[in-house]
């Protein structure tokens, strides 16, 4: 039996792997260009592949640990708490990161998405608490689809820089 939402959940799968693919792109236009990688493209390339990748698992989670036999609401529960911790890790380490390659404080346009991905995180431990809601595929598919969504907002501000600095 399906888990609620595995429909929905594929469809982000799906969505998240696509936008992996886009980031990538990257590489290949650069190389077309005639241009290297910098510091700034490898950072932006990987910040968005792990996003996007961290989207594509903790779609596919809720689904193995359901097909366990598990109830869904501790399937809820059990992919939250596998999710978060890397979530966690992105965004804690996100701003250290990028300071190491750009040597400048993280613009508003990144601290805003960044906080919503907090907020995802938030999200997700409250469903791994169950309080004050029972755990459920209402405050996952939430979380997931903040982290995909800021991560392509930040993904266009980012590609921004790179193009003003091709252009110089």
């Amino acid at each position: 039996m399906e888990i609620t939402g595995a429909s929905y959940l594929n469809t982000l799968a799906t969505l998240s792997i696509t936008f992996v693919g886009f980031s990538a792109l990257l590489i290949f236009f650069r190389q077309i260009a005639g241009g290297g990688m910098s510091k700034y493209d490898n950072y932006f390339v990987l910040t968005f592949i792990q996003t996007g990748f961290i989207v594509t698992i903790g779609s596919i989670i809720p689904q193995v640990v359901h097909s366990f036999g598990n109830k869904e609401t501790l399937a809820w529960r059990i992919a939250s708490g596998l999710i978060v911790i890397p979530l966690f890790i992105f965004v804690a380490t996100l701003p250290g990161r990028r300071r190491a390659v750009t040597g400048t404080s993280m613009p508003v346009a990144i601290r805003i998405p960044l906080a919503c991905q907090w907020l995802a995180a938030a999200l997700l431990v409250l469903n791994v608490a169950g309080a004050p809601l029972e755990p459920s595929f209402s405050l996952y598919a939430t979380a997931l689809a903040i982290v995909l969504i800021t991560a392509m907002v930040a993904f266009l501000f980012a590609l921004g820089i790179i193009f003003r600095e091709t252009k110089n």
